[in-house]
């Protein structure tokens, strides 16, 4: 499980890399601003409520189809936000989540492996 701020004394933290093994990510990337590229292994399974609200400089993410579980307003805040690639399918984005993705964020389709989703 990753909490806390990862973010606490790197203020120019641009890339992440997850490492294999992880199971959840919390709220370790809340704030920040620099953030602009995450790359999430395939034992994830959760991404908490919150995890990437206020990363500014977040343009796209992907998700790997083995996430079962994201909470309320995990991109809120992420006012560059334009694409979200989940490789899983589009029943099972429907299935773990809510277009509650967060306010600020100027996500309008989720690109899926069998189609892709708009609001």
């Amino acid at each position: 499980v990753i909490y806390g701020s990862a973010c606490h004394g790197f203020t120019n933290l641009e890339t992440v890399i997850i490492v294999e093994g992880i199971v959840t990510i919390g709220n370790a990337f809340y704030g920040c601003a620099s953030l602009s590229s995450v790359q999430i292994p395939t034992t994830v399974v959760e991404i908490a409520r919150g995890a990437f609200s206020d990363c500014t400089s977040l343009v796209s993410i992907t998700i790997p189809g083995s996430v079962t579980t994201i909470g309320e307003f995990v991109f809120s805040g992420c006012s560059a936000l334009t694409s979200i690639t989940f490789t899983g399918t589009m029943a099972q984005w429907n299935a773990l989540i809510s277009w509650n993705l967060g306010e600020g964020q100027n996500v309008k389709t989720i690109h899926c492996k069998d189609g892709d989703l708009s609001r």
